[in-house]
């Protein structure tokens, strides 16, 4: 058996909840499945932050057009093909 315990308290307004959580063959491999989904799902959503900021620095910078991955011509843009192709690779 886990030695790492938590114990929870469910008021009037989750009973509901623990109700579903009492027929569950294993609740404790339920709710890390569902906390484990959770986190996911927020990476998921870090990433495409991450990814939506690089593109608008980017597209500032006059690396890329605004609707697409294709780099302009280095146009007094200070970045090497190296970059370039360095932060066209990170996608």
């Amino acid at each position: 058996m886990a030695k790492n315990k938590i114990s929870i308290s469910f008021s009037k307004r989750n009973l509901d909840l623990y109700t579903i959580l009492k027929a569950k063959d294993n609740s404790s491999n339920y709710i890390c499945s569902l906390i484990r989904a959770n986190l996911e799902t927020s990476n998921e959503g870090l990433d495409f932050k991450i990814e939506q900021i690089l593109n608008k620095i980017l597209k500032d910078k006059q690396l890329i057009y605004s609707n697409s991955n294709k780099p302009l011509e280095n146009i007094d843009s200070g970045a090497t093909d190296e970059d370039v192709d360095l932060i066209l690779s990170i996608f």
